[in-house]
C-alpha cells in the first residue's frame, strides 16, 4: 500500500510532534484493521508511537480515554504523552473502540490466509528469532514480539500490511499463542507445527 509506505515515523526532534503524530494515526486507523490495543500497539511501534488507556475522572464521573507516546527504536517512550483529545475527534477513545468493533467483522475471513502463512513458515523450522523475522517476511508479514525481562515471550503479533491487518497470535488459534512460540524458541528440536 503506496499510502502507508509514505507515512514517517515519529522524530522528537523535529518539533510540531502532535501534528506528525496525528496524520500518522490517520493514516493507520484508515488502513488497518485490529481488535485490541495491543494490536494496534503493534502495528504502531513502526511508526515510533505507542498508544495507551487512561482513566480520568471528571466532575465526578469516570472517563475512559486514549493518550499516544512517542517512542524510539527499542520501544521505550521518549516522548511527553498525547492525549487523543488534543489531536482530533477521530483518534479517541470512542473512535478507536468503534474501529476495533468493525474489524471483529472484517478481520475473520482473513484469519486463514494470516494463519496459513505463520503455519507456512513454522514448518520451515525456524531455529532463532531471527530467522523467524526473515522467514516470515518472506511470506509477507511482520511480527512484532513482547518479551518480559527474563526474555519470556509474552505477546507476539503479526501484521500484514498488504490485508492492512493486525493479529495476536491466539486469535489465530489456541496453537499459536504466545507461550507456543516461547516454547519453541526456547527448544526448537521439538516443532509442535509439525504435528498438525
Amino acid at each position: 500500500d503506496r499510502e502507508m509506505k509514505e507515512v514517517s515515523k515519529i522524530d522528537t526532534t523535529k518539533g510540531n510532534i502532535k501534528k506528525q503524530v496525528a496524520e500518522t494515526l490517520r493514516s493507520v486507523l484508515k488502513h488497518y484493521k485490529f481488535c485490541s490495543l495491543g494490536e494496534l500497539n503493534a502495528i504502531l511501534s513502526r511508526y515510533h508511537l505507542a498508544v495507551e488507556e487512561v482513566k480520568t475522572e471528571f466532575r465526578g464521573k469516570k472517563y475512559d480515554g486514549l493518550v499516544y507516546v512517542p517512542t524510539d527504536d527499542k520501544g521505550d517512550k521518549v516522548g511527553t504523552p498525547i492525549h487523543a483529545s488534543d489531536i482530533g475527534r477521530g483518534v479517541g477513545y470512542t473512535a478507536v473502540q468503534n474501529r476495533m468493533q468493525k474489524s471483529k467483522q472484517n478481520v475473520k475471513p482473513l484469519i486463514p490466509t494470516v494463519r496459513n502463512k505463520v503455519l507456512q513458515t513454522m514448518r520451515t523450522s525456524p531455529n532463532t528469532e531471527k530467522e523467524l523475522r526473515q522467514r516470515l517476511e518472506e511470506q509477507g508479514l511482520r511480527v512484532v514480539i513482547r518479551k518480559n525481562e527474563n526474555g519470556r515471550i509474552y505477546g507476539i503479533t503479526f501484521i500484514d500490511d498488504d490485508l492492512g491487518i493486525a493479529l495476536n497470535g491466539s486469535r489465530l488459534g489456541k496453537g499459536y499463542a504466545a507461550n507456543v512460540f516461547n516454547a519453541y524458541l526456547s527448544n526448537p528440536a521439538h516443532n509442535p507445527f509439525l504435528d498438525e
